[in-house]
């Protein structure tokens, strides 16, 4: 899945037949999915496992198009901002499938419109103009990878197939290297560059403006943290037990993510930031 020409770039999957954007980067479905591929994946609920052969997507063309890349590399870049925008894994690559993923859009309990994701990918791509000619020391391949880490880490904690307490890790993982994004941007002083794990979480909250709840606070979040990694417990169960209020947690930690990757892309919107801990279906407007 690889540019035919410098101005376009081939993915998948996007199983809405109708679905399409105009603005600086024009996304079109070229071609359905085959129906054997979508009958397969159907009787998963749009799960694709890569333990099965049959509903690996490998062998699957691509079926969309992004219009307004200058190179392989920026579009890449693109899609996966797209992915995060438009709420599904997508593929520039064929072996690019990691693990299981949802071919369904979902946009994280978010309701974004089209226009509104136009908006955003003209916004992703301010942002890498400014990661590519940023005159600070500062590796920009690394910024670009980090940040495609960042929002691979948020669908991969999305996986049915791992537990309670894998999806913490994953989304730590992802709010830590935040953390190093905002340091390496200058958007967190140097001086802050050793602080512990104890504030960060709570320094992330203060710069981007997304606010914890009266219920879970950053100390608490940072608590279920130092759990994990350092005594093998997951809410004052052994890591794998069920735990109580798990999924509450976990939905908390992903909505702060969510909100925390709007400020990672410099993407300018309204109608959520600050509610972070409301699990309703959200609509957030790109301005």
């Amino acid at each position: 899945m690889s540019i035919e020409h410098p101005e376009i770039i081939h993915f998948g999957y996007i199983t809405e037949n109708n679905f399409e954007l105009q603005g600086d980067f024009p996304v079109h479905v070229t071609e359905s999915c085959s129906q054997y591929f979508l009958d397969e994946i159907k009787q998963n609920n749009f799960w694709c496992y890569s333990p099965s052969n049959k509903s690996r997507i490998f062998s699957q063309s691509p079926n969309c198009t992004m219009c307004g890349v200058h190179s392989e590399e920026h579009g890449q870049f693109m899609v996966q901002c797209l992915s995060f925008l438009y709420g599904q894994k997508l593929f520039t690559k064929s072996n690019e499938y990691v693990d299981s993923v949802r071919l369904m859009r979902d946009n994280w309990g978010l309701l974004i419109s089209n226009e509104s994701i136009e908006k955003g990918l003209t916004y992703c791509n301010m942002l890498w103009d400014d990661i590519t000619h940023n005159k600070a020391e500062v590796d920009a391949s690394r910024v670009k990878k980090r940040i495609f880490g960042i929002i691979h880490l948020l669908f991969m904690s999305t996986s049915n197939k791992i537990l309670q307490f894998e999806r913490f890790m994953f989304l730590y993982i992802a709010i830590d290297a935040c953390f190093k994004h905002f340091l390496e941007m200058n958007i967190i002083t140097k001086q802050k560059r050793n602080i512990p794990h104890k504030e960060r979480v709570k320094y992330i909250s203060e710069i981007t403006g997304v606010k914890f709840s009266d219920q879970i606070t950053e100390e608490f979040f940072y608590n279920i943290r130092n759990d994990v990694f350092h005594e093998g417990i997951y809410l004052e169960e052994p890591l794998g037990y069920s735990c109580v209020d798990g999924t509450k947690n976990l939905l908390f930690a992903q909505n702060f993510l969510v909100r925390v990757i709007f400020f990672v892309l410099k993407i300018k919107a309204k109608g959520f930031i600050e509610t972070v801990d409301t699990l309703d279906r959200t609509c957030v407007v790109i301005e």
